[in-house]
């Protein structure tokens, strides 16, 4: 997954402004909705390019950190200028954040099939602070309904 998505980093943006990708804006508009506070730390896991990063400034948020597994995606995020740090991840590996470090955490297109795992969502809450706040965004085909036993 990591080559696939270093490879498609440069025309990622475009490919989906072709297609009217609208969630980023939308999974922002929600968290904005339930967080007043704009400079809480707010994770966007699994970054890619940064779309969603933009759309969480847009919104007001000002402390943003993002997260991916891959370095051409993570190389567009940091063009963008919204992100306070960007932290490569490994499949294999915990994030290296501590526990409680975001008020808030976004994933939007992250936890699916082909890409990270619904076990993942106990990592992403650790991370969370007390009465934190988790905004995804899922489809139908994204986790397999025995992700939850």
């Amino acid at each position: 997954m990591r080559a696939l998505y270093d490879d498609w980093a440069a025309g990622y943006d475009a490919d989906l402004e072709d297609s009217a990708y609208k969630t980023p804006g939308r999974v922002a508009e929600a968290l904005s909705a339930a967080l007043a506070d704009k400079q809480a730390p707010v994770l966007d896991f699994a970054c890619g390019t940064g779309l969603s990063g933009v759309a969480l400034a847009d919104a007001g948020f000002k402390v943003i950190d993002g997260a991916d597994i891959s370095d051409g995606m993570l190389e567009e995020a940091r063009r963008k200028g919204v992100y306070r740090h960007l932290i490569r991840t490994r499949p294999d590996q915990p994030l290296p954040v501590e526990r409680g470090a975001y008020r808030a955490i976004t994933a939007v297109g992250a936890i699916s099939v082909g890409a990270a795992p619904g076990a993942l969502y106990d990592e992403l809450v650790d991370l969370l602070t007390p009465g934190g706040f988790m905004v995804l965004s899922l489809n139908d085909r994204s986790i397999a309904l025995e992700d939850y036993g």
